[in-house]
């Protein structure tokens, strides 16, 4: 019995040995996502209030209501995204005051946001390697992921779009291993991610149903055999009972029905309109890329889509002009004047390089340009390897055009309701099918990266141009006339960041001064001292979620490591 756990113990030393040196790279990528997860996280919080956010208000209602502070949100949304938000702010337990309430919802909003990034990650992980992508393909799938602007901005704000996120990668692998193994067990855990999402926001409802109907429904039935007919149609009626269910609950706390929308022409009237079909195909090169200020582009749906779908063309997330991701950023490039043509000057000192061009009042925007750049790019690779792969993957990249046809029909038809300002054209943003944008990109980036020098290149271009487009490089001079330090107070890694963002901080973490912040008070910041409202169904889909995630994890974890065990063998 000793000889056998001495060469069993032996057997695993060796085993480990020649994974780390065979595997050095993909232990950097360990290790460097680590420190990036970190890194943007605080960053987020340090740069961002999320208070000051596009329609917080509006969702804050619901977070009201579960807290007794409001009587009932009046919308068609289900509650089963801001009962998470609401059971994590309790739990954290802050320590706030009317003054500092904000700041608190502020930071308890993205660490849950947080936490959904990375189990949506962890989905994205799962499911790329069913497709046999490589460690290192996945790897830096999605460490590009975490820069990646579009799901930065899915963290900063409280919009269940991250809850998508979260969720469909998750719902894809388990129809994915039903179609594999043929187990109806994988049809009966994707059921309660599936009532999750189309209960929680009818846009979500649109785009999942019309992707899983056209790519998942035939594919499904036909795999159903003779014997588990039965089975199948008992799914279908679980799956019915608990929608209905779930949208009953949710009717009743909103006292509106899921399809009685309140958006849109009911809320505002501004948009009352159907936007004109040539939205759909106007396209102008120039306008787009060297003009691409907001609002100028409210009649094009394209330039809408590749101004914000990696940038940040409406100015709510990093070009905030009140967030620290705007104020203390640093213009890399720098244009002046000049009657003859020169060669761009490199000023080190000042970290500028200076571009000589004869226009009269030069007046670039290369953020928003270089974000335009970069989405052409990847839509062009969407569309690329849609024709190149092999069947089963052709729908991955197929995603975002999904969404962005859904908006599409949505706005020129006004089904089911007006719902198109055609000055602003905001109900076009890309953040609305965000989570289609981020599975496509992942599957992009594991095409294009199979190798590790590939890997390599894409991380030293893309990892620095995203950075870029959201605010870096950053002016350490304007650190003081920011609230970034006060900000930092409230972070329990202060002293850290401290040192990592260079905020030269002389009050060692300990001081808050709150007038320093642009922060309002609440008056209400008694009731969220309080246990949230508890909703039965909406409870027990969280549950069941938690249950389903977990067990396909584990279930995926000891399958991979008894394969890696037979191998070595």
């Amino acid at each position: 019995m000793i000889k056998f756990i001495m060469n069993t113990s032996s057997f695993f030393s060796d085993l480990k040995f020649t994974s780390i040196k065979k595997n050095k790279y993909f232990y950097f990528l360990i290790i460097f996502y680590t420190l990036s997860l970190f890194y943007m996280k605080e960053i987020i919080f340090l740069s961002y209030n999320t208070s000051d956010s596009p329609d917080f208000m509006f969702y804050f209602t619901f977070l009201e209501f579960n807290f007794g502070a409001f009587n009932q949100p009046q919308s068609e949304q289900g509650f089963i995204f801001y009962d998470l938000h609401s059971y994590y702010f309790y739990l954290r337990n802050f320590s706030f005051t009317p003054e500092s309430f904000f700041i608190y919802m502020s930071k308890s909003v993205q660490e849950m946001n947080f936490i959904l990034f990375l189990i949506g990650s962890l989905g994205i992980y799962q499911l790329l390697k069913i497709f046999e992508y490589n460690k290192i393909q996945i790897l830096t799938s999605v460490i590009l992921i975490n820069f990646l602007p579009i799901s930065i901005a899915q963290r900063m704000v409280l919009k269940p779009e991250i809850f998508a996120y979260a969720l469909i990668p998750w719902i894809v692998y388990a129809l994915e291993k039903f179609i594999i193994t043929k187990k109806i067990k994988y049809l009966f855990i994707s059921i309660p991610f599936f009532v999750s999402l189309v209960t929680q926001k009818g846009s979500i409802f649109a785009m999942l149903s019309i992707f899983i109907f056209i790519f998942y429904f035939p594919r499904i039935y036909a795999h159903i055999s003779k014997k588990n007919m039965i089975f199948f149609f008992l799914l279908l009626s679980i799956t019915l009972s608990t929608l209905i269910m779930t949208v009953a609950e949710n009717s009743n706390l909103n006292n509106r029905g899921f399809f009685d929308l309140q958006s849109g022409s009911q809320t505002d009237e501004k948009y009352n309109n159907k936007a004109n079909v040539d939205l759909i195909y106007k396209f102008n090169p120039e306008k787009m890329f060297f003009y691409p200020y907001k609002h100028l582009h409210n009649q094009s749906a394209i330039h809408i889509t590749l101004l914000d779908s990696f940038g940040d063309y409406f100015d709510l997330y990093w070009e905030n002009d009140a967030s620290n991701f705007y104020k203390l950023r640093h213009d890399l490039f720098v244009f002046e004047k000049s009657d003859n043509l020169k060669l761009p000057k490199v000023n080190l000192e000042k970290k500028e390089i200076s571009i000589f061009v004869q226009d009269e009042k030069p007046n670039y925007y290369i953020r928003k340009t270089t974000s335009a750049i970069v989405a052409l790019v990847f839509f062009s690779f969407f569309f690329t390897f849609f024709q190149k792969s092999d069947k089963n993957k052709k729908k991955f990249f197929l995603m975002p055009f999904i969404g962005y046809i859904t908006l599409l029909i949505h706005v020129t038809t006004g089904f089911p309701e007006n719902n198109f300002d055609p000055k602003i054209g905001d109900t076009l943003k890309p953040l609305y099918y965000s989570f289609f944008i981020i599975i496509a990109f992942s599957f992009t980036i594991s095409e294009l990266v199979k190798n590790k020098l590939r890997s390599i290149l894409a991380l030293l271009l893309l990892v620095p141009v995203f950075l870029y487009i959201f605010g870096f490089p950053r002016l350490s001079e304007n650190i003081t006339s920011s609230d970034i330090q006060q900000v930092n107070l409230f972070s329990e890694f202060c002293n850290v960041n401290n040192f990592i963002f260079n905020l030269d901080m002389k009050d060692d973490c300990k001081v808050v001064e709150l007038q320093k912040i642009n922060n309002k008070n609440y008056k209400n910041y008694e009731n969220f001292t309080r246990k949230p409202n508890f909703h039965l169904v909406n409870f027990l889909l969280i549950v069941t979620n938690l249950i389903g995630v977990s067990y396909l994890q584990i279930h995926e974890f000891k399958f991979s490591f008894l394969k890696t065990i037979k191998k070595r063998i």
